[in-house]
C-alpha cells in the first residue's frame, strides 16, 4: 500500500474512543493502527450456523461490525450444535437469536441483520443479467472488507468465489464434517498488503568470537497476491497435502457425479451411496484405517461438532485479522483440520498464485521507533 493511500485510509477511519483502548487492551499486543482497522472493518456472515457463529464471536469481541444473512426457523439441530441457542430458541428465527446474544457480548459493534442470502439467485440476477434491482447487489457488498458462508456444496462455493473475484473482496467459506473441518479463502481478483521485510541480521567477528550486529532499520515492501479461481485449481494438490484435503476432493467428485450420503437415512441403499462416494478416494485407501477415515469424512460431511468448529472458527478469525490489517501474509487457499489427531495444516497451492513484491523505501523506520 502506498503512503498516500495509507493516510486516505487513515483520514476515513473513525479514531479509538477512550472506552474502546479500555476495552480492546489487545492493541498492546497487535498496535493501535491495526485495532483502528478492526473497529472500522465489516464482515458479511451467511449462514449463522455453529462454525459461523464462533466466527462471528471471536470478530465482535475484537470490535469488529458484522451483518448477519440468516432468517431461518430454528430448530433441534441448531440447539444441539450452535453454542449460542438453547432449547427455549426452537421456533425463533435463527438470525435474530444469534444477533441479539452477540450483541450481548458486545453491545459497541454494530451487527445489522438481512434476510437468508441465495447465491444462486444473486449470481443469476446480478452477475449474468445484471439486474440492479437485485436485493443484495455490488453496492451492498463494497461495505465490506470480507464475504463468509458456510456451505457443503461446492458449486455455491464456486459461485461465492466469482463473485469474490468480480468484486474484489476476500471469501471464506468454513464447514465442519464431524470430526473434521475446513476453510477455503479467495482473496479477490487482487489483494495488496504492506509487509515487514524478512529481517536479516549481519554478524561479526570480534575477539575471535562470532558477534551479531544490531538491526538498525526495518524495511518494508508491497505484496500483490493474485489467485486463479476455484473451479480452476480444486482437482490439483498441494505438495504433502494431507487426507483432510484429499478427503475434501472425494467429495467435490462425488458431488459431480450427483451422489448425495443423507446421514439421517439409514437405508440400504443410501448406505451403498456412502459407499460408493467412498471408491472415489480408492487411490488414497491403503489400508482399512484409511477407509475408515474416508468413510466417516463422507458420512459427516457437513454436520457440525462443536469442538471441532470452535478451532475451524478461531483459526479463521485469526485469519481475518490479517486481512483486515493488511500486515502480515494470510493464509492462502485451504485450511484443514483433523481433531483425531490435533493436526491443522494450511494447504496453499502456490503454482496458482502469482505474488509480486515492490520495495517502499519511504516506510522504512529505526528499530528503536517501532513501539507506539
Amino acid at each position: 500500500m502506498e503512503v498516500e493511500q495509507v493516510q486516505e485510509q487513515s483520514q476515513n477511519q473513525k479514531e479509538i474512543s477512550n472506552e474502546e483502548l479500555q476495552v480492546y487492551d489487545r492493541q498492546r499486543f497487535i498496535g493501535v493502527e491495526v485495532q483502528k482497522r478492526l473497529l472500522n472493518a465489516k464482515v458479511f456472515i451467511t449462514p449463522a450456523n455453529g462454525v459461523n457463529t464462533e466466527l462471528a464471536k471471536n470478530l465482535i469481541l475484537c470490535g469488529t461490525n458484522i451483518s448477519i444473512a440468516d432468517n431461518e426457523i430454528v430448530n433441534q439441530d441448531d440447539v444441539e450444535t450452535n453454542f449460542l441457542i438453547a432449547p427455549h430458541d426452537l421456533g425463533k428465527i435463527r438470525g435474530e437469536v444469534v444477533k441479539a446474544k452477540l450483541q450481548d457480548m458486545n453491545p459497541m459493534v454494530k451487527i445489522d441483520l438481512y434476510q437468508t442470502f441465495d447465491i444462486k439467485s444473486f449470481y443469476q440476477k446480478y452477475i449474468l443479467e445484471n439486474n440492479v434491482d437485485c436485493s443484495f447487489t455490488k453496492e451492498f457488498f463494497n461495505q465490506f472488507n470480507i464475504i463468509t458462508s458456510s456451505t457443503p456444496i461446492f458449486k455455491e462455493m464456486e459461485l461465492y468465489d466469482e463473485i469474490s473475484h468480480f468484486l474484489n473482496i476476500p471469501y471464506y467459506n468454513q464447514l465442519c464434517c464431524g470430526l473434521y473441518g475446513f476453510f477455503y479463502v479467495s482473496l479477490g481478483s487482487l489483494f495488496e498488503l504492506t509487509q515487514a521485510k524478512p529481517k536479516i541480521q549481519k554478524t561479526k567477528i570480534v575477539q575471535g568470537k562470532l558477534v551479531k550486529e544490531p538491526i538498525l532499520f526495518e524495511y518494508f515492501h508491497k505484496v500483490s497476491l493474485k489467485s486463479e479461481k476455484l473451479k480452476n485449481f480444486l482437482g490439483t494438490n498441494p505438495r504433502g497435502s494431507k487426507p483432510v484435503y484429499h478427503a475434501i476432493q472425494m467429495m467435490k467428485r462425488a458431488e459431480d457425479l450427483n451422489l448425495r450420503y443423507d446421514p439421517y437415512n439409514h437405508s440400504e441403499e443410501n448406505q451403498k451411496v456412502l459407499e460408493q462416494i467412498v471408491e472415489l478416494a480408492q487411490e488414497k485407501i491403503k489400508n482399512e484405517e484409511d477407509r475408515e477415515f474416508y468413510t466417516n469424512f463422507a458420512k459427516f460431511y457437513g454436520i457440525e461438532h462443536c469442538p471441532v468448529y470452535s478451532v475451524i472458527g478461531s483459526v479463521a478469525s485469526q485469519e481475518f485479522i490479517k486481512v483486515i490489517a493488511k500486515d502480515k501474509m494470510p493464509a492462502l487457499n485451504w485450511f484443514v483440520y483433523d481433531s483425531q489427531i490435533g493436526y491443522g495444516k494450511i494447504e496453499s497451492q502456490t503454482d496458482k498464485i502469482d505474488a509480486t513484491y515492490v520495495d517502499l523505501p519511504e516506510l522504512t523506520r529505526k528499530v528503536e521507533e517501532q513501539q507506539e
